[in-house]
């Protein structure tokens, strides 16, 4: 009878977007992409503080990095939807690895002065602003329409499982966590770890446009 049929669900892996060899680059790429900015972020503002000692200084780092984002993000999402989104991504990220060596280089030269860190700051926040649009709007194109939902979820946990384990990556003691070299390896590490992402984009074979 048809009261006796029962239809069995279908157990689906929580992890199978990741089953998808593109989106599985594209999501461990990120993964550590993001886990250096968050890393960055929280050593410039120490950095600032350091070199200032003022909180209006440290207040100031924030205004930097909100400025060219809402100057730039319409832009940059217009400029997803016209063109290629992984050639936007290689190039953002290329530019955002450059600031972040760049930073390096002027703070292990002893020259890094709250002007130079702001600059940095605010075009890194300008690459960030085309960044997000292409980043954000290319899980559709990674994974097929019933793994979307999975995929979407996946992001969710990747930003706030980086915004734990880049700042975590930290040096715990106050007396490196505040010393020249302990700073500039972080901004080489940021540096490296967004030069990991732009591989994995690039082995990425069938999306972004």
């Amino acid at each position: 009878t048809v009261s006796d049929f029962r239809v069995t669900p279908t157990r689906v892996s929580p992890y199978v977007a990741l089953h998808h060899r593109d989106y599985r680059l594209f999501w461990f790429g990120q993964l550590i992409s993001n886990a250096g900015t968050q890393m960055q972020m929280v050593t410039i503002n120490w950095h600032i503080y350091v070199l200032t000692g003022s909180a209006l200084a440290l207040g100031l780092t924030g205004l930097v990095r909100v400025l060219p984002i809402v100057a730039f993000s319409l832009v940059g999402g217009v400029f997803a939807d016209a063109h290629d989104r992984k050639r936007i991504l290689l190039f953002s990220q290329s530019a955002m690895m450059i600031f972040a060596a760049i930073l390096g280089l002027v703070t292990s030269a002893g020259s890094a002065s709250p002007a130079a860190i702001y600059v940095l700051s605010a075009l890194t926040a300008a690459a960030m602003a085309f960044d997000n649009p292409a980043r954000n709007s290319l899980a559709p194109n990674l994974v097929p329409r019933e793994h979307l939902t999975n995929a979407l979820s996946l992001n969710n946990i990747l930003n706030r499982t980086a915004s734990i384990v880049g700042p975590g990556q930290l040096p715990l003691k106050p007396h490196t966590s505040t010393s020249l070299p302990g700073r500039n390896s972080v901004f080489t590490g940021s540096a490296t770890r967004w030069n990991s992402f732009t591989p994995s984009t690039s082995l990425c074979g069938s999306f972004g446009r």
